[in-house]
């Protein structure tokens, strides 16, 4: 529900922003409510955009879905630095061997061959080195006491454990996920060349948009010459 919160707000507040550059009329905005829970935002423009020159259509059209694909970035950006957040990192799962018989539900992994686990990422920095069948230490706090234990790892080189970090920090990357798919998806799917999506409206404007770029370029090509 964040995600698509998200999406749909960045998404309806670009087109009124830029709408309102272009001194465009907007009639409305408010909430979109389902139940009582709101789902994003929304922007009605006026009559005025329908007879409004193709140029500023478009670029009113593209704002919405270029704000989901800037949203998408950002996330692709900001997701790998959670990963790096300290956090205890609990085994949640043992589904096969060596840790089923071993490990626990509810232990927290502390070390893993003597290196210290203080985030998602020192977890997968080390697992990802570990070979099929190799002898590995792994150090759990289970209660309020520290237990060491040798494992040899599975023939595919598992642990055979699934682990969560806190509720806080696997609350923020889901987030991250389902924004970065929503507003991925929101992006693109509305630049489809046809109605009632906002593709229609730029794609209608980009053969004017190249042609007034190529005419100001031969514009900027005379003084060039004249100067040579």
């Amino acid at each position: 529900i964040v995600g698509l919160v998200v999406g749909i707000t960045v998404h309806e507040l670009a087109h009124g922003i830029v709408a309102y550059a272009f001194r465009q009329e907007v009639k409305s905005t408010g909430l979109l409510l389902l139940l009582g829970i709101p789902l994003g935002a929304f922007v009605e423009l006026g009559e005025e955009f329908k007879n409004a020159d193709k140029k500023i259509r478009g670029a009113i059209a593209s704002a919405g879905p270029m704000a989901n694909i800037a949203v998408f970035l950002a996330v692709v950006l900001i997701t790998p630095q959670l990963y790096a957040i300290p956090t205890e990192l609990t085994i949640t799962k043992t589904y096969a061997s060596p840790a089923m018989d071993v490990l626990k539900e509810g232990d927290i992994i502390y070390s893993i061959n003597g290196k210290k686990i203080n985030s998602l990422k020192d977890f997968y920095n080390i697992v990802k080195d570990i070979k099929p069948n190799e002898k590995i230490t792994i150090t759990v706090l289970r209660g309020n006491e520290l237990k060491t234990f040798e494992l040899i790892t599975s023939n595919e080189g598992k642990i055979g454990i699934v682990v969560e970090p806190s509720k806080n920090l696997a609350f923020a990357l889901n987030c991250c996920y389902w924004t970065y798919w929503m507003n991925l998806l929101l992006g693109f799917f509305n630049l489809l060349p046809a109605l009632p999506l906002d593709g229609y409206y730029v794609w209608v404007a980009f053969p004017r948009v190249v042609r007034d770029l190529k005419l100001k370029i031969k514009a900027l090509e005379k003084p060039i010459e004249h100067i040579s």
